[in-house]
């Protein structure tokens, strides 16, 4: 009883671990691409009105 009460806590804290990892991960690598998108936007913005004038 004692047994399956402490895998069970350790395959949660393990599951939970793991989910906050993969959201810190998907967070830093959606703020990453954000950025890198703003910045090409940027750029392709300076670029048009470079043309234009």
């Amino acid at each position: 009883m004692s047994l399956s009460l402490i895998m069970s806590s350790n395959f949660s804290m393990s599951f939970s671990l793991s989910s906050s990892l993969i959201m810190s991960m998907r967070s830093t690598f959606s703020s990453r691409l954000s950025s890198t998108m703003s910045f090409s936007f940027i750029r392709s913005l300076n670029f048009s009105m470079g043309l234009i004038l």
